[in-house]
């Protein structure tokens, strides 16, 4: 299992929005990122990434609501030497033991083993596999993989009120979807939910099926655009150099990357206050009254920015109030964050033994 786990890593994608986050993986005889519906919902464009992909834009091709399947375009520019990973070729059984693969609450990769529950449940006009492996939020769109590492499934929804009850969507489903999607020549697309035809894009004169006239909901015809107290960071971010539509890694949540650095900016409406937080380094074993002092020094020195120890991290921190941002002194604050937080992690491992925080390898 442990070979399976390692090709999965490799072809098992993050997928971020403005929206949320989410899982997909990559089907290199089609050319295509798999995930939900819902996990793009609204978007015509997503940031992707994964352990051999660096972080990058991707168009969202094909939906199918009903089945709440969509399709990714890998971008030409970031493709490399992807393995290939196969659809099952017969359904699972009953207790058969399954692995539900994804990045839960945005976390990095994650396997899950379990079995399987009930084969076929029939659930909202549509067969489900019925599984006890926990699936969490940003688990949605990832593989259900068998004990032959052949995909059975794409993990899709929990219910609430049941503990550890996942469902993933049959692999047939998505097959019957990937083909018809080839015989399109690729083209942009969507299934109808009530006749379940494919329907191409271009061809739509209106929001409604030619074949039977129900509503349809199209491929987002615009890139999300940010309002309000979003939109002054966005832009805040652009004016420092930064992508802001890359940094996305959720609802009014992002993540910037400045040398060794990672700074991880948070709105919150309820409280109105943005906060940036950029976990430098991990205290050393000895010594630590060192890097105290030299802590407690630099809080009276910085000009908005205070130094913390969250067990381990070392962290730098800064809170503003949107409700009185200026945006001049926010960039000014923010870059004065991002610039800061790549010379004290270097001088806090170099000078006082801290190590360097681990990263998080998908």
């Amino acid at each position: 299992m442990q070979a399976i786990l390692e090709t999965f890593q490799k072809v098992v994608i993050q997928i971020a929005t403005p929206y949320g986050a989410g899982t997909g993986f990559y089907l290199a005889d089609f050319e295509l990122i798999v995930t939900n519906y819902h996990v793009v919902a609204g978007c015509r464009q997503v940031a992707i990434s994964g352990k051999y992909l660096k972080k990058s834009l991707a168009e969202v091709v094909f939906i199918n609501v009903g089945k709440d399947l969509a399709f990714i375009k890998m971008p030409e520019e970031t493709r490399y030497d992807f393995p290939k990973v196969e659809l099952a070729h017969k359904n699972v059984q009953d207790g058969d033991t399954i692995t539900a693969i994804g990045h839960p609450y945005g976390l990095s990769f994650t396997a899950t083993r379990g079995i399987v529950s009930k084969a076929k449940r029939l659930y909202k006009n549509t067969y489900y596999i019925q599984l006890d492996a926990a699936i969490n939020p940003g688990n949605s769109g990832g593989p259900l993989v068998n004990e032959a590492g052949e995909i059975v499934g794409v993990n899709t929804f929990i219910l609430s009120e049941g503990k550890d009850l996942g469902f993933a969507l049959h692999a047939q489903y998505l097959k019957e979807d990937l083909e018809e999607f080839v015989k399109l020549e690729r083209k942009e697309s969507l299934r109808c939910p009530s006749c379940a035809n494919m329907v191409v894009e271009a061809t739509l004169t209106n929001d409604y099926c030619p074949h039977c006239g129900t509503a349809l909901t199209r491929l987002s015809q615009e890139d999300f655009q940010p309002t309000g107290v979003a939109k002054i960071i966005e832009d805040l971010l652009y004016e420092l150099g930064k992508n802001a539509v890359l940094a996305r890694v959720g609802a009014n949540r992002w993540e910037i990357v400045e040398g060794s650095a990672k700074i991880f900016l948070h709105y919150q409406p309820e409280t109105g206050y943005i906060f940036a937080d950029s976990q430098l380094c991990s205290l050393p074993k000895s010594n630590i009254s060192d890097i105290y002092s030299y802590l407690l020094h630099e809080n009276y020195q910085l000009q908005g920015l205070r130094f913390s120890v969250h067990e381990q991290d070392v962290v730098l921190s800064m809170a503003l109030f949107a409700q009185y941002l200026e945006p001049a002194s926010a960039r000014k604050q923010l870059y004065y964050l991002i610039k800061k937080s790549d010379e004290y992690d270097n001088i806090l491992v170099q000078d006082y033994g801290a190590s360097w925080r681990e990263s998080e390898v998908f």
